[in-house]
């Protein structure tokens, strides 16, 4: 996957749980490059959310509180 193809899952719309877990898996794949910070806001706030409810992992919590995870 590309962070375009990424982005376009994103940003294409859900219609079954097929594309919501598409959709993660893209966000988790932005969060892993940390591209996801870099986007326009509200692509972070919702990473921020998945990470906070354990949908998606922060490879990068890990290295700054092992005891987190």
């Amino acid at each position: 996957m590309t962070t375009l193809q990424a982005i376009e899952k994103i940003e294409s719309p859900c219609y079954n749980q097929n594309d919501i877990d598409t959709q993660i898996e893209a966000y988790q794949y932005l969060i892993d490059n940390g591209i996801i910070w870099k986007l326009q806001g509200r692509f972070g706030r919702v990473a921020a959310n998945l990470i906070e409810d354990k949908v998606c992992t922060n490879p990068r919590a890990y290295f700054l509180n092992p005891d987190i995870i």
